[in-house]
Formats: C-alpha cells, structure tokens, sequence
C-alpha cells in the first residue's frame, strides 16, 4: 500500500514538473499558467491560448490589465459567453478568450472600463 501511494504521488509531482512554469513574476509575453496571477506580477493577468475554454491545464502569456480601455470596438467572445467590445474590455474582466467576434446567443455586449 505505501509504494503504491509513493509511486502514485511520483507520478502526479512528474506530470505537474512537465507543465510547470517559471514561479517568478513574468513580463508582459511570458508565458503562464492561467489562474495563477502571481506568475504575470501585479497590473497584469495570464490570458489563456484562444479557443482553451474549459481545459484542465491552460497556458497563456502575460498580458496588462489597463484600468481604462479604447473605445474602438473589436468582438471578442469571451468563455463565459458574453460579447466583449475588444481585448481591453475581455481582459478587464478576466475572461478567457473563446474566439473573435461576438457570441452568438450574448443578447448584451458587455461594457469595459472607462
């Protein structure tokens, strides 16, 4: 029983090393593992890979979160199915990214910072 146990923690601390990132404060176009905002620094979010909704494990890079965005409007469907009126806004709110453009059955796009 506690080699199985020992051979089983092995496994998961190996599986974790092979995805592992740097633990340090990364700069803004590092990479990341999203949910831990520690890793990008403060003012900043780890914005994961594109099209990555709902994965286990999701990588992304270091990105600024502005505390005021652009009023130019680029969709950006975010994975909580709501419209973002760009990259700004969805970063803001700490949405990952499902695709661009709007979202097909989001009725509101949702409003950024000003």
């Amino acid at each position: 029983m506690r080699f199985s146990v020992t051979v089983a923690l092995l496994a998961a601390v190996m599986t974790c090393a092979a995805i592992a990132l740097p633990a340090s404060a990364g700069e803004i176009g590092d990479r990341c593992t999203f949910g831990v905002d520690e890793q990008c620094g403060e003012g900043k979010w780890c914005d994961p890979t594109p099209g990555s909704c709902g994965q286990a494990v999701q990588t992304g890079k270091c990105v600024r979160r502005r505390q005021a965005c652009p009023r130019h409007f680029r969709p950006e469907c975010g994975c909580n199915g709501a419209t973002y009126s760009n990259a700004c806004g969805r970063i803001w709110a700490r949405q990952s990214m499902a695709h661009e453009g709007k979202c097909i059955d989001d009725p509101i796009d949702r409003k950024q910072p000003r």
